[in-house]
């Protein structure tokens, strides 16, 4: 799934997992990861956006929220991003790849 952002929106990310038979997957005990790097051969350590949550939405569910800050996403153009699930057993699932989208922003205005 391509997401797109504008500039500085903290608006959060919100992912399903779901289990090889399409069920949620259920996040009890889990670590949720998302990166977003500029290209994909770039280290972990360089990535423009690192979060991790273990307080999910609804962990039943599947359903986790990364959180983002103003200068999380100060940014524009597209990029790489992915979302790991790593469980109680330090198991870690791939959940999605795809990319990422920031378009500048017309309006900078907070009030």
């Amino acid at each position: 799934m391509v997401i797109r952002r504008i500039k500085g929106d903290t608006f959060p990310i919100k992912v399903q997992v779901l289990s090889e038979d399409g069920s949620a997957f259920d996040l009890t005990s889990c670590t949720a990861f998302l990166t977003v790097k500029k290209r994909l051969e770039d280290a972990d350590s360089a990535a423009l956006i690192a979060k991790s949550t273990t307080s999910h939405v609804s962990a039943t569910e599947g359903i986790t929220q990364f959180s983002l800050l103003a200068t999380d996403v100060d940014y524009v153009g597209s990029f790489y991003y992915d979302v790991k699930v790593k469980d109680s057993n330090n198991i870690i699932y791939s959940v999605v790849t795809n990319r990422i989208i920031f378009e500048n922003h017309t309006t900078i205005r907070t009030s």
